[in-house]
């Protein structure tokens, strides 16, 4: 019993933090009225990921064009996002993209993947300095 009142605290947590009008409103511009049943889902479904992974959730980050992001702590305090989004397959490339450039340094750590869920938790990263503030011998020369 006070597992499921902990889990119902939790989950209105998580609708507090995922505007799910929002995030109705622009998927459904993006994908179609199908992925209004997902979207009624994300608090739950950011639920089930936080408890899974030992998430901390901190707040909602500017959603991009088809995911929701969240600013998180993994359990041992590092910054990270929590990205989630209606098409799986793509979120599932997007993490091996990652993968294959993260001997780069240019792009955040992949430190966790849910493809059923379409899901990734991914390293914080920060502003830095911009590129023309920088030495150009030190630019990338694709640039």
């Amino acid at each position: 019993m006070a597992r499921g009142r902990a889990n119902g605290t939790l989950s209105r947590v998580k609708r507090r933090l995922v505007d799910v009008e929002s995030v109705t409103a622009r998927s459904v511009r993006r994908f179609g009225p199908r992925v209004a049943e997902w979207c009624v889902g994300t608090p739950d479904l950011v639920a089930r990921l936080t408890s899974r992974c030992g998430l901390s959730l901190g707040g909602p980050l500017p959603d991009g064009a088809s995911s929701v992001t969240l600013r998180c702590r993994w359990p041992d305090g590092t910054p990270t996002v929590l990205k989630i989004g209606p098409e799986r397959a793509l979120l599932a490339e997007q993490a091996r993209m990652l993968g294959w450039f993260a001997a780069s340094g240019r792009v955040p750590s992949v430190l966790a993947v849910d493809e059923e869920a379409g899901a990734m938790v991914l390293e914080e990263i920060g502003p830095g300095t911009p590129a023309e503030n920088m030495p150009a011998a030190s630019l990338p020369q694709q640039w």
